[in-house]
């Protein structure tokens, strides 16, 4: 993102409210475009595709974390996007398949 915020600003030379303005638009359309994806998806479940944690789901985190600052983010329980978030932070390490598991730094 930070190349994409320097075009905006040094070489299209567009205002702050306006590069602002154009992240929201593309979260917002992205997010909403995963809403639909997972929503129609009979693989979705209490992540992105089934119950365990995949590469889409530390995907999404990367869309989501910022969205939650710079979009008008629907924070609504029924939404499937907050119910997806709220899974990936209730995961404990145990969770995470054995070859997943970060390895822990030694004393």
């Amino acid at each position: 993102m930070p190349r994409v915020r320097h075009y905006l600003t040094d070489v299209l030379k567009v205002s702050d409210d306006e590069r602002l303005a154009w992240i929201q638009h593309w979260l917002g359309a992205g997010l909403q475009a995963m809403e639909t994806l997972l929503a129609e998806h009979p693989a979705s479940g209490r992540l992105c595709y089934g119950d365990s944690p995949t590469v889409a789901d530390i995907c999404l985190v990367t869309q989501v974390t910022p969205a939650k600052t710079t979009v008008a983010y629907n924070s609504s329980s029924n939404n499937r996007r907050q119910r997806w978030l709220k899974s990936v932070i209730s995961i404990s390490l145990a969770e995470a398949p054995q070859g997943e598991r970060p390895i822990k730094a030694a004393k």
